[in-house]
């Protein structure tokens, strides 16, 4: 899966968008609300991040 996370600059997530799926919905919007409610970049970081994620079944 890849997200695409545009950052304010006060380092926090203002969209997130899914540029390649997991395949799995469920997983998807798990990663998309993860990285709205827990992810932050530093202060004056501003702009657009690509960011791989991988998952791991247990």
């Amino acid at each position: 899966m890849r997200l695409r996370i545009q950052v304010a600059e006060d380092g926090t997530p203002t969209a997130v968008k899914i540029e390649r799926s997991s395949g799995s919905d469920t997983l998807d919007h798990q990663a998309m609300e993860s990285v709205r409610k827990n992810w932050r970049w530093p202060a004056g970081k501003a702009g657009a991040y690509t960011v791989p994620m991988n998952f791991t079944l247990k």
